[in-house]
C-alpha cells in the first residue's frame, strides 16, 4: 500500500488493485473477466445440488430419458453428501446401575457451582450456581459474588419452588468442585 493504492501480490503478480477514495478503497473490475467467470460453472454439480444431491446414476439416468439436456460430466467430490452420510456416535450406557430417575418434579434435583471466573460480571459477580431438576430439565441459574452465597441462593430457591409447585424437594446433589 501507498500513495492511496492498495495492492495485492502474488509474487510479481498484482492479483488485486484498489484505489483510495476519501476512507475507503474501490477496485475496478474488469467485467468480461467477471462475466466469463460467472458463466463458467459446472452443470453436472449444479443439477446434483439441485436435485437433492442426486447419484452419479441419476443424472446419467435423467440424461438418457431426456429430462437433463445439458452434457453430464463425471461427479466432482460434495462435501454435503458425505456430511449426509456420516452417522451419529451412540454415547456408550451408563455405568450407573441405579440411575436416578424422576415421575415428578421435585423428586431429584441436582446442582452445580461454577467459579471463580477470571471476569467478573458488571454486578461483580464470579461465580454461577446451576439448579436443574430431573424430571422437568428445568434450569436455573443463579448469579453469586461469593462462592459462599450458594446456601443461601439454594434456600430461596427450594423456598420458591415449593411455593410454586405445592411439592417438596425429595432428594438433591450439589456439586462443588
Amino acid at each position: 500500500m501507498g500513495k492511496g493504492i492498495m495492492k495485492i501480490m502474488k509474487g510479481s503478480l498484482t492479483v488485486f488493485k484498489a484505489d483510495r477514495r476519501r476512507n475507503l478503497y474501490v477496485c475496478t473490475v474488469d467485467y468480461d473477466i467477471l462475466a466469463a467467470s460467472v458463466t463458467d460453472f459446472d452443470k453436472t454439480s449444479l443439477w446434483h445440488k439441485r436435485l437433492g444431491h442426486i447419484s452419479q446414476k441419476g443424472l446419467e439416468l435423467l440424461q438418457k430419458e431426456g429430462v437433463l439436456i445439458d452434457k453430464i460430466e463425471k461427479l466432482k467430490f460434495c462435501d454435503e453428501c458425505v456430511m449426509g452420510k456420516q452417522h451419529k456416535v451412540q454415547f456408550p450406557a451408563s455405568q450407573n446401575p441405579n440411575p436416578v430417575s424422576s415421575s415428578s418434579i421435585l423428586d431429584y434435583v441436582h446442582a452445580d457451582v461454577w467459579g471463580p471466573s477470571n471476569i467478573s460480571t458488571h454486578g461483580g459477580n464470579k461465580y454461577f450456581l446451576s439448579i436443574i431438576d430431573n424430571f422437568s430439565r428445568k434450569v436455573f441459574v443463579f448469579l453469586m459474588k461469593h462462592k459462599s452465597d450458594v446456601f443461601e441462593n439454594f434456600r430461596k430457591w427450594k423456598i420458591l419452588v415449593e411455593n410454586q409447585t405445592g411439592k417438596k424437594l425429595k432428594v438433591y446433589a450439589l456439586i462443588m468442585v
